[in-house]
């Protein structure tokens, strides 16, 4: 693995042109955890890299876990009962194994995580390394970019695999460090110059202090700005499950429109409202004018462009499960300043409200449940400091959000409460994102179903 001695070279490199020689680098790609599901999607990816590499450059790829591993990482790291944990683990073993049984590298993956998953367990999860899941729930990206690799290599690829510990970096607050990136990516890249592709696992960076962070849920698109950013590469592609940026979830929604081209101003709400096609975080790293990102689907489509300006997309998207804090403003002062207070609070403590509406006298925030391992207990402590009350809501309960961005904007939104209205009546909810409606989640996908139907017919859709 590249970047394992912590000595890096430290001689200056003046361009990627220079670093990549005599290779030049063609693209950043990042391929979901959504097309790593089984056997056969894996070794499809790994036939379509290795056409990516056909013109003579260089392609750097990001990659996430197998689809549901972080999942089952996270409950590993709660496991308190040895028999669940040891079948736990043997399911997570069993998964990677099936997909490259005969990969050395990939086996030596694997050995690590089970030492370092048997150290946290009679650990009890305490100490320098496992005080956060940060640690273990890593291996599912790394474990995930050795089997890939191990698979182009064995097809005659010159394929190599780069430790995201050393590449991707934080400074003291949390926040990517930039110059450290630029510097330590341009090092290590230039020991494997006459690499076809370079496979970097997402997800994960390292603190000032060296240990492993992970960067939220998604965090692998996070990854991948960040590198291609770096690199000063002018195209970064997100390969995923779908072709592109579609008005709903496809497996809502039989027949969601897809945009061949998208502002970023649009993905960015889409993503706070429950659109999964991409980080937020990322979404906001990246600068249209500088770079292309293109999120497109492997059979071939187009694909939808992120563009700076782009007027006429909307979006129904849902959160099936939430927590919900009512913060009353009538004992406050200046209500803005202590409102601009809390969300600066709790961006400082790493969250953000999915989205929030205002009543006559209170702010509802809500935020996704169920969330990270240590982030309820975490969420509830903020609340308490905050003065915030609870709202007692069970997993019965959602929101359905809608973003409206186009001339027909106005009637579309009067359309969807009137829709919402007659099956479940309610609050309807307003803020800068759109309109929310919160349901049961028996409602959630019929109503989905229904005001997609009612917006894209006032826009003459079918």
């Amino acid at each position: 693995m590249i970047g394992e001695s912590a000595n890096s070279p430290t001689e200056s490199i003046s361009s990627v042109d220079q670093v990549l020689a005599p290779r030049r680098l063609v693209m950043v790609l990042k391929v979901g955890g959504s097309l790593l599901r089984e056997k056969e999607g894996i070794h499809r990816i790994a036939g379509k890299l290795k056409m990516a590499t056909l013109d003579g450059g260089t392609v750097l790829v990001v990659v996430s876990a197998l689809s549901g591993v972080t999942d089952m990482l996270f409950e590993l790291y709660e496991q308190k009962d040895r028999a669940r944990f040891e079948e736990l683990r043997g399911q997570i073993v069993d998964l990677h194994l099936s997909v490259d049984p005969a990969g050395e590298a990939t086996r030596k993956a694997i050995d690590l995580f089970i030492e370092s998953s048997e150290v946290m367990f009679k650990s009890g999860g305490i100490g320098a390394s496992y005080s956060t899941p940060d640690s273990l729930v890593s291996y599912g990206e790394r474990i995930s970019a050795h089997i890939l690799c191990s698979l182009l290599q064995r097809d005659g690829v010159r394929a190599e695999v780069l430790d995201a510990l050393r590449a991707v970096f934080l400074d003291s607050e949390g926040r990517p460090d930039m110059t450290r990136i630029n510097r330590e990516v341009e090092n290590v890249i230039s020991l494997s110059k006459d690499r076809e592709i370079l496979i970097i696992p997402g997800f994960y960076a390292s603190d000032q202090d060296g240990r492993t962070k992970l960067l939220g849920r998604g965090g692998s698109d996070y990854t991948a700005v960040l590198l291609a950013s770096a690199l000063g590469s002018a195209r970064l592609e997100y390969w995923k499950d779908v072709d592109g940026v579609l008005s709903a979830d496809p497996d809502v929604i039989p027949s969601p429109l897809k945009y061949e081209r998208i502002s970023k101003s649009l993905l960015d709400v889409m993503t706070l409202s429950g659109s999964r096609i991409i980080q937020n975080k990322a979404i906001q790293a990246f600068d249209p004018e500088k770079m292309r990102i293109c999120i497109r689907g492997t059979n071939g489509g187009s694909g939808t462009m992120i563009v700076n300006d782009c007027e006429g997309a909307f979006s129904v998207s849902h959160v099936e499960s939430i927590l919900a804090f009512r913060l009353n403003l009538e004992r406050y002062e200046d209500k803005g300043c202590f409102l601009n207070g809390i969300q600066s609070f709790l961006a400082s403590e790493g969250l953000m409200e999915l989205c929030y509406w205002n009543s006559s006298s209170d702010i509802l925030y809500v935020i996704e449940s169920p969330v990270e391992p240590e982030m309820a207990g975490r969420i509830s402590r903020i609340a308490k400091n905050l003065d915030l009350q609870e709202i007692p809501l069970d997993h019965s309960k959602g929101i359905l959000v809608l973003v409206e961005d186009s001339p027909f904007k106005d009637s579309a939104l009067s359309a969807a409460d009137a829709v919402y209205m007659e099956n479940a009546g309610g609050p309807v909810g307003s803020s800068k994102w759109g309109r929310l409606y919160p349901c049961s989640n028996g409602q959630l996908y019929e109503l989905m179903k229904i005001i997609h139907l009612s917006v894209a017919s006032l826009r003459g859709a079918s």
